[in-house]
């Protein structure tokens, strides 16, 4: 009994069958976020489940392609492509992300492959010993490209260039399958041959996941760069709009006087009427024409939703920051502060403004009341709503404008109080 399970396992780590089956290990390993299509009421594992036993029974007994010592590689290749087509039936997936795992599964079944017979070989084990290094240094290749990779990945979006995902399949392809198969074909399958077939597999991960990265990089810097430019198209549109309300309640003002020398309505309505002007002309006085705008659109919101928001801010230190740049950082920071306040209470609402010089940096520290415990994830606070795909430009935009003039934003969260501290030089690094 023993010898035949030895034989039976034996065989699924031999040609075609131990690549059907760790080809499908490792797209399933990339692919553990994906949702599977479904067919009316059927559960969702239905499908799957089925693509699963159709690869397996075709890929195995997939006939040979060609002949002569390609046919391995090209056989390997037909059974490669029917598991990503099969991927794109069952999953509900973007095509281009499905090759993008399909690439990274190439690659990982390729490195755990040749580290385990190389292990093999040079041990020289057999028999059961064979098997054990065979699985075991698969699997735990597998569990560590899980981590260093396929985890990180599964959710976020794809943003890679299309030519890109087909440029690593190529490379992946032809060190995973043609080297691979040739020299097994010409049987020069010794142990020093693994090493640099694994390192290559490592090194495609490497890079593939490195464009990975800085495609969402890329993507983030240009959705922060498209929100600085509607920020700063807003500030312009503020900007006027105040102007033209200045102007409108200056006059308001002598035609106020205007009625009450000439008693033509009561002191108290117009009283009234002379509380709401100020309430637009209550400017603060920072120094800084463009602050001052800024701080004026907030605080015209805070009065409407009953939000203190006391500011000790000099403006001037802030004078080597374009308007557009300033409205990101302190307009991002104040509606941050006012969208967070109007979670609590009107008896606990507060927020501070202070912007001052401590030697030679800039200091803004905006603070707001936070009854409800802030979690931080990756530097930045986890937000509850249920759309988190936008969720932090506020404040990333906020920081992509500290970190071009040389400074740091640092977020606090401690006795009911969320901080937001900028430090910036006065005199920016390039």
């Amino acid at each position: 009994m023993a010898e035949e399970m030895l034989a039976w396992l034996t065989n699924l780590t031999l040609g075609r069958n131990n690549f059907v089956i760790t080809i499908l290990l490792c797209e399933i390993l990339y692919a553990i976020p994906a949702r599977p299509r479904t067919i009316r009421r059927l559960p969702a594992w239905v499908l799957p489940a089925a693509g699963i036993l159709l690869f397996v029974a075709i890929g195995v007994n997939m006939p040979p392609i060609l002949a002569g010592p390609i046919s391995v590689a090209v056989t390997t290749l037909a059974v490669f492509a029917l598991s990503l087509l099969i991927g794109c039936g069952v999953l509900e997936e973007d095509p281009w992300r499905i090759l993008f795992n399909g690439t990274a599964a190439y690659a990982t079944q390729n490195l755990a492959l040749n580290l385990s017979e190389f292990l093999i070989l040079v041990l020289q084990a057999a028999g059961w010993w064979k098997l054990l290094l065979h699985f075991g240094v698969q699997g735990m290749a597998y569990l560590a490209c899980y981590y260093l990779f396929a985890r990180k990945a599964r959710s976020s979006e794809l943003h890679l260039n299309k030519r890109v995902v087909i440029q690593l399949l190529l490379i992946t392809v032809f060190i995973s399958n043609f080297l691979f198969s040739f020299f097994a074909v010409n049987q020069m399958t010794r142990s020093y041959i693994h090493i640099p077939l694994a390192i290559c597999g490592m090194l495609t991960l490497q890079l593939q996941f490195t464009e990975y990265r800085d495609g969402n990089v890329l993507r983030e810097k240009e959705i922060l760069e498209q929100l600085l430019f509607r920020e700063q198209k807003r500030h312009e549109l503020m900007q006027e709009t105040i102007d033209i309300i200045n102007i409108k309640s200056h006059d308001l003002k002598k035609q106020v006087q205007l009625i009450r020398r000439m008693g033509a309505l009561p002191d108290a309505v117009l009283q009234e009427v002379e509380s709401a002007v100020n309430a637009y002309d209550a400017m603060v006085d920072t120094g800084s024409h463009s602050l001052d705008l800024i701080i004026l659109e907030e605080k015209l919101l805070c009065e409407k939703y009953h939000i203190p928001m006391d500011v000790m801010a000099d403006g001037k230190v802030l004078d080597f920051i374009p308007p557009a740049d300033l409205y990101s950082l302190i307009g991002n920071g104040l509606r941050n502060a006012v969208e967070r306040s109007l979670k609590e209470s009107e008896q606990q609402r507060s927020i501070t403004l202070s912007i001052h010089q401590a030697g030679g940096y800039a200091i803004v520290q905006i603070t707001n009341y936070c009854s409800t415990p802030i979690t931080f994830v990756g530097g930045m606070p986890k937000t509850d709503k249920d759309d988190q795909r936008f969720h932090g430009y506020g404040l990333k935009s906020m920081e992509y404008v500290v970190k071009k003039y040389g400074g740091n934003m640092v977020l606090d969260y401690h006795d009911n109080v969320f901080m937001v501290k900028i430090i910036i030089p006065l005199e920016p690094r390039a």
